[in-house]
């Protein structure tokens, strides 16, 4: 009988999950958890997509989960730390890439939830060409839009000088 195979792995520093499909294909794909989520939260994502012939990567992001987790991700003395993550994920993605190409002679998928989704927009704008296609659930391309909403929502405010 065939069956998902699940292992955490270190690839540059960054814990990943690692969903193995019932039969590998080459297929890889790598999926991005939202704000105040973590990598193991995504496992039932991440096994849709591997019963389907995907090989899924999930990254911890920088500040969840295993990597220094935040007590309460909702202090507005903290709101830098939301897009620092996002671009800590931009930065990160190459080594992410170059092992995986390493492996599967293959781009990868890249798949993103809420801030993830901010995420593999980003990684998309930057390393377009390293990725096979991109998934975007409940992220926003409009980072600026996002930017005055989150302010909004908040009641925080940031100059139009704001040094992120």
């Amino acid at each position: 009988m065939n069956q998902l195979k699940t292992e955490k792995i270190d690839i540059h520093g960054i814990p990943v999950i690692l969903v193995h499909p019932p039969i590998e294909t080459g297929n890889p794909a790598i999926l991005y958890h939202g704000w105040s989520s973590r990598a193991g939260y995504q496992l039932t994502k991440a096994s849709i997509l591997a019963v389907n012939g995907y090989t899924v990567f999930i990254p911890e992001a920088l500040y969840h989960g295993e990597r220094g987790a935040l007590k309460d991700f909702y202090q507005k003395e903290d709101y830098d730390i939301f897009w620092k993550t996002i671009f800590r994920n931009m930065e990160e993605f190459p080594f992410l890439s170059d092992y995986i190409k390493e492996r599967y002679s293959e781009k990868p998928f890249i798949l993103g939830h809420s801030m993830g989704g901010l995420s593999v927009l980003g990684i998309g704008s930057a390393y377009g060409k390293d990725v096979k296609g991109i998934v975007s659930f409940n992220g926003s391309g409009d980072w600026l839009l996002t930017h005055l909403f989150i302010q909004a929502r908040f009641g925080i405010y940031m100059k139009k000088d704001w040094p992120l």
